[in-house]
């Protein structure tokens, strides 16, 4: 049966809305855009090896040290060859000591050795200082503890003084008191006593006296405690 024409047209145009939708191209999946490629990271630089640094040993008077040992202990310095310990001296009664230098307390410039008074035939032991012009004279001194009796000392000039004109004048003294002095001239020897009782500090001085040209040798040739 012959459908009306309406209805015709109607399955017409939906045939052919049928048509143009199947010819019609599907539209192209949109695609996730592109990675871009990674930025290449710039190689940090390979660190160099520090070297190992070796520790220097401190050197020292006893040889190196290592670091980290124990300390070395500090050592008491030894007192130089020849150095005098200062005496104090004790002359029990009826006894005999001589004195040098051995048990001088102190020297300041006397010295031992073998030297020829002025007048004598040769060289004997003798204590020599130098005296000069103008200048305070050097003292020989000792020290005494529970000491009486008496002093005797025997003082001269050197014959190979510098001046044989000059006169020196040998002092003991005392716990600071002259006691006795005598002034020698070039040849002259003399000998010179003190007491010691309740005497603490002997000093024997020799020094310049009147005009002087140049300088003199005193000597001792003995210096003996009679207890």
């Amino acid at each position: 049966m012959s459908l009306p024409r309406t209805a015709r047209l109607t399955l017409a145009c939906g045939a052919l809305a049928l048509v143009a939708a199947g010819c019609t191209a599907a539209p192209a999946p949109t695609s996730a855009p592109a990675t871009p490629p990674s930025v290449a990271q710039t190689a940090s630089p390979t660190p160099t090896a520090t070297p190992t640094q070796t520790a220097t040993p401190i050197p020292t008077a006893g040889g190196p040290i290592t670091l980290g040992a124990p300390a070395p202990s500090p050592t008491t310095p030894l007192p130089p060859p020849g150095a005098q310990t200062p005496s104090v001296l004790t002359v029990p009664p009826g006894s005999t000591l001589n004195l040098d230098l051995t048990n001088a307390f102190r020297s300041d410039g006397w010295a031992a050795g073998l030297h020829q008074p002025a007048g004598a035939a040769s060289k004997i032991p003798a204590l020599a200082a130098t005296v000069n012009c103008g200048q305070p004279g050097p003292e020989l001194e000792y020290r005494f503890t529970q000491t009486g009796g008496t002093l005797r000392v025997t003082a001269a000039q050197d014959l190979l003084s510098v001046s044989s004109d000059n006169t020196v004048l040998v002092q003991l003294v005392a716990d600071g008191r002259i006691v006795n002095e005598k002034a020698l001239t070039f040849k002259q020897t003399a000998e010179l006593t003190a007491p010691l009782n309740g005497v603490t500090v002997v000093k024997i001085v020799a020094a310049p006296q009147g005009a002087c040209r140049a300088s003199s040798t005193a000597l001792i040739t003995g210096a003996v405690v009679q207890g």
